[in-house]
């Protein structure tokens, strides 16, 4: 389960969180540490992700956001054979 997400001050069209590559990346902090592969969902599109301990990380596309509203996100972890989704969270994007 996500028990916390980021960015929380997300603006339609622009960057945000930018890493050293100039995409955007969202966070979540998942209740327990994961493992395997990870990818992260974010509005019906499957993202790879990359993880350490309970913090998984998600890059996107700097201006992936381009409409105000509320977007649907959950993380994946996929480990020997078992499929695991987290519960969805809601992105607010102003």
């Amino acid at each position: 389960m996500i028990a916390a997400f980021g960015p929380d001050n997300i603006t339609a069209n622009a960057p945000f969180n930018q890493q050293p590559d100039q995409r955007s990346a969202l966070w979540f902090k998942m209740n327990q540490r994961v493992s395997g592969t990870i990818s992260a969902v974010v509005n019906g599109v499957t993202f790879p992700a990359r993880y350490d301990g309970d913090t998984v990380t998600v890059e996107l596309p700097t201006t992936y956001f381009r409409k105000h509203g509320r977007y649907l996100s959950y993380v994946v972890e996929s480990d020997e054979g078992r499929v695991t989704y987290s519960g969805p969270v809601e992105i607010l994007v102003r």
